[in-house]
């Protein structure tokens, strides 16, 4: 088996609307507030849906404490920098909207040289990443009609369509940052 067609598309409404708020106190101490509220055109029925949260140039992060409105927060167990909030393959059904409070605390003494670091992601400076998967779904409405497909030489073949929307770079940044792009919060998350 193989891939005869992928496509990348810019799309006019976020599959994913979200808010990132970072504040770093004193004590290598971090409060973090993540809201998450689902395009309520997208299908609510996921692969998979996770957030990873890394905290570059800080040393190793644990949570002190936690409060999630869907799934669980747990460190991630190939680099110690990094939370990973798997929220699960679905949103809460009447408010589409998924919400994650904590407090972390670093250990910027353990110097972990040998993982990647990012000169940018210094202070305030931070991002979440957002990675879901939703089969049997596209935003553009593209659809292959695998009876039109044709094969030459004539061959006896079977042909597998498989449509699904994935996220590849989907990063929120941190309000109190200095990121290169941002907007204000939208109205709908009442902050």
């Amino acid at each position: 088996m193989f891939v005869l067609c992928q496509y990348s598309a810019r799309v006019m409404h976020l599959p994913i609307k979200g808010f990132y708020q970072m504040k770093e106190k004193e004590n290598n101490t971090i409060d973090l507030l993540v809201q998450l509220k689902l395009n309520e055109n997208l299908k609510n029925s996921f692969s998979h849906c996770f957030v990873n949260l890394p905290f570059f140039n800080r040393g190793p992060v644990s949570v002190s404490e936690c409060l999630t409105s869907q799934g669980n927060l747990s460190v991630s167990t190939a680099d110690p920098r990094v939370l990973v909030w798997n929220i699960g393959q679905k949103f809460p059904s009447k408010t589409l909207e998924v919400i994650l409070k904590a407090t972390l605390r670093c250990d910027p003494s353990k110097k972990l040289s040998s993982l990647q670091q990012d000169e940018f992601c210094i202070g305030n400076n931070c991002y979440i990443q957002v990675y879901f998967k939703i089969a049997d779904y596209s935003l553009t409405n593209c659809n292959i009609d695998s009876k039109t497909v044709q094969v030459t030489p004539s061959i006896k073949y079977k042909i597998n369509s498989v449509t699904e929307l994935q996220a590849s770079d989907y990063k929120i940044w941190n309000s109190h940052g200095d990121a290169v792009v941002g907007f204000p919060a939208p109205k709908f998350l009442d902050l």
